[in-house]
């Protein structure tokens, strides 16, 4: 811009606060009437004392104006002090600034769709404008925790070349009425400042739900084998943390959210008085409100309508692409020797984002580094995996033999029904070392491919394992130990969801799914396939006794067993032809 373009800008600047200030006294009219009624006293009593009493009279407003504003002062002090929040604040070219092509990878379609929304803030928003349209005005991402939402949104502020502003949705809530609304109330003006500045800020609100949940009560739905359950929450809403920390707060984001659009009567006159000079208008900008949540069942109604969180983004736990691109993306990153990425992905079916970073940025590292070696190796990943999934080691020391073979024997029972019953499974791993969860061992399994949808059977199959750890042992030692009970609670998970489905008493539903062994006969009929699967069971680990034993003996050799090593020892072994699973 010229010299004389910015000379004259600031003289429009300067000249507009007085314009403005004569604007503002006309919209408020008692304000005015006082400032009128105080210069009409000031003349009366020039006119009738002289100008010494109005002075001296002039004097004592003077001081009692100073108690006043210093009383103010300090309230106001407070109230910034009170009224500020701990957020992350990013402006274009900041270092530390976080990308889609250096730091998020997978969710290609979730990406793209935000991508293209975003564009409207920047890129397209010319194009918009000439449409007559608007930009949407927030976005709602939902998901399950570690799923990468907050990494999302900074890359989002990246990608739109946009000022971004992250912070949790408890730091908006404050003990003291009123601080709340005006924490709110800060944010929504920093926003529009920098929206002025860059041309589009983000805010991002994470764990929304602590202020936006719904006002009325209903709190959301939930949904179980058909039927739809309301659930009811009373919520207790007294003194100051009730009333200023709850509906106030969402009150103020929702009229923060509906205002960010308005032009400011300043901005109005420096406008027309910028036109006059053939000089360009200032920018709004564009504000884009982002907020994240696990729970989009209890936010309030007035929270997700169009106009405000509109437009939502459904992100899930990652799929065998996604943990692909992850497991690439994040071992670039680290120095690691030649990895089989296809196992590890196919380890970590069901898991966070988060879980995949922490376990090569973090864990792995750690094992690496107390190993004395300068690199990261596929055990290391696997043995992270371990830790994050069933919880650290924790060796007993001097452990009773009888007792640890025990162990051994209960999880070489749950590997070898496994590898007859579920060949669609891919046995991960399996131990008999204590770990900090308390459990004594484990067979941890992953499925080889996505499941979306299951056959009545494989649920058939799942009661099968979950008995075999207690059938081995029984038929091995001769008498039944403790340390099933959470086998048998998969049990009757397993005989609960297959009775939801109509599978005994002639494929009767039962009408409470809640407890569908209500009914006599599907109870009865429940009793006798259980029965059943534990006799099929015991007939299996008979006629594989000698891979049985085997792959105790290599649990109590060496404590645990890899997918490979657990491979080679159950390789041959089969479900017998001709039998059907119950």
């Amino acid at each position: 811009m010229p010299l004389s373009q910015k000379i004259l800008t600031r003289l429009i600047d300067i000249v507009s606060w007085p314009l403005w200030l004569i604007t503002w006294l006309k919209r408020h009219r008692t304000i005015r009437t006082i400032l009128i009624a105080a210069i009409v006293a000031s003349w009366s009593i020039i006119h009738f004392f002289g100008s010494e009493a109005f002075l001296a009279g002039l004097m004592l407003v003077g001081r009692l104006a100073f108690v006043v504003m210093f009383i103010v002062i300090q309230f106001v002090a407070m109230f910034a002090f009170l009224g500020s929040s701990k957020s992350i604040e990013t402006v274009p070219g900041d270092k530390g600034q976080k990308s889609f092509e250096k730091d998020y990878f997978g969710n290609d379609n979730e990406v793209e769709l935000v991508l293209h929304w975003t564009k409207l803030l920047t890129v397209e928003r010319s194009k918009l404008e000439d449409m007559g349209a608007k930009a949407i005005s927030g976005i709602l991402m939902t998901g399950p925790p570690g799923v990468g939402k907050t990494l999302l949104a900074r890359c989002l502020a990246h990608a739109s070349n946009a000022a971004f502003f992250s912070l949790s949705a408890t730091d908006l809530v404050s003990m003291f009425m009123g601080m709340g609304a005006v924490k709110v109330m800060r944010l929504g003006s920093k926003a529009r400042a920098k929206a002025k500045e860059y041309g589009s800020s983000i805010v991002f609100i994470d764990d929304i739900v602590a202020i936006g949940a719904s006002r009325g009560g209903v709190v959301g739905e939930w949904r179980f084998g058909g039927a739809i359950e309301a659930t009811i929450n009373k919520v207790m809403m007294g003194g100051m943390a009730g009333g200023g920390a709850g509906m106030g707060v969402l009150s103020r984001l929702l009229t923060v959210m509906d205002g960010v659009t308005e032009v400011s009567k300043r901005d109005e006159i420096q406008n027309k008085m910028r036109t006059w000079f053939g000089l360009p208008t200032i920018e709004q900008g564009v504000v884009l409100f982002v907020g994240a949540t696990n729970r989009p069942d209890v936010l309030d109604s007035a929270l997700v309508r169009p106009g405000r969180f509109d437009r939502r983004i459904a992100i899930g736990l990652p799929d065998r692409h996604t943990r692909l691109a992850l497991f690439d993306g994040y071992l670039n990153k680290v120095k690691h020797a030649l990895m089989n990425i296809e196992e590890l992905v196919a380890d970590t079916e069901g898991v966070s984002h988060a879980f995949i970073a922490s376990a090569i940025e973090k864990d792995a590292a750690r094992l690496a580094i107390f190993d004395s070696r300068k690199e990261i190796t596929q055990r290391d990943i696997e043995r992270a995996i371990e830790e994050n999934t069933v919880g650290m080691a924790n060796p007993i020391k001097d452990m009773d033999p009888a007792q640890r073979r025990q162990v051994a024997i209960h999880e070489a029972g749950h590997a070898l029904l496994m590898k007859l019953v579920r060949p669609g499974k891919r046995i991960a791993g399996a131990s008999i070392i204590r770990r900090s969860g308390g459990i004594l061992g484990y067979v941890r399994d992953v499925e080889k491919d996505e499941i979306f949808a299951r056959p009545l059977s494989a649920y058939t199959a799942d009661i099968m394992v979950s008995l075999a750890g207690h059938e081995a042992v029984r038929l091995v030692l001769g008498e039944e130990w403790t340390g099933a009970t959470s086998d048998f609670r998969n049990v009757q998970s397993r005989l609960w969801s297959l009775a939801v489905h109509g599978y005994f008493a002639d494929g009767m539903i039962p009408f409470d799914v809640n407890n569908p062994f209500e009914h006599k006969e599907i109870k009865e009929s429940a009793d006798r396939f259980a029965h059943k699967c534990r006799l099929q069971t015991q007939e299996l680990l008979k006629e594989n006794m000698v891979t049985l034993n085997l792959l105790t003996d290599a649990l109590l050799e060496k404590s645990e067993l890899t997918s490979s090593e657990l491979e080679i020892l159950l390789a041959g072994i089969e479900y017998p032809k001709g039998v059907e699973i119950l």
